[in-house]
């Protein structure tokens, strides 16, 4: 399965269960510092057209720190009605010195007066007119996608299938529901 396709089925799925193009997600996101993992709840932004996950972050959080120093995530979207979405990957971590045009992208379209009042309150010296340093977005390049489609009448007859990474394309595997 190529990327293209992997980020059509990922769309629909974030649309038939969460309703995402109107409704925000909010997912369990786990990081690893000091060899223990560290769970918090984020609101993902956007899906690429790449397949990458979007979450807009304060530079100044646990979560950021935790990233510079150890890049690996992994995340759970889970709606009871319909199934679970695991992902594991790489954060790559943006700001305005490091890339201007995707924070502005973000800043400009995505954050609410309220978010861009608190990211600039971080940063007492900017100008309003200018993007905090303290705003930051985490990019989440996954490794693997595991989709697990529950049937509410029958647990057994639900689907599990796993998306690994491998040499540009993603290979299904299916999995035991239970």
């Amino acid at each position: 399965m190529n990327s293209h396709e992997l980020s059509n089925l990922l769309k629909n799925r974030l649309n038939d269960w969460f309703n995402f193009s109107r409704n925000p997600i909010y997912g369990q996101v786990t990081t690893v510092y000091n060899e223990l993992p560290y769970v918090r709840t984020m609101h993902l932004y956007e899906l690429t057209p790449r397949g990458s996950l979007i979450f807009l972050t304060s530079t100044h959080s646990g979560k950021w720190q935790h990233l510079i120093k150890n890049a690996h995530v992994a995340i759970c979207l889970m709606n009871a009605d319909y199934g679970q979405i695991l992902v594991e990957g790489s954060a790559l971590l943006h700001t305005r010195q490091t890339n201007l045009a995707l924070t502005s992208l973000y800043w400009e379209n995505y954050l609410e007066e309220s978010w861009q009042n608190f990211y600039i309150s971080e940063d007492s010296d900017v100008l309003k007119e200018t993007i905090p340093s303290s705003f930051g977005i985490v990019e989440v390049v996954p490794k693997t996608w595991e989709i697990l489609e529950i049937n509410k009448i029958d647990f057994t007859k639900g689907k599990r299938k796993k998306y690994i990474l491998q040499e540009g394309m993603w290979n299904v595997n299916q999995l035991p529901i239970i």
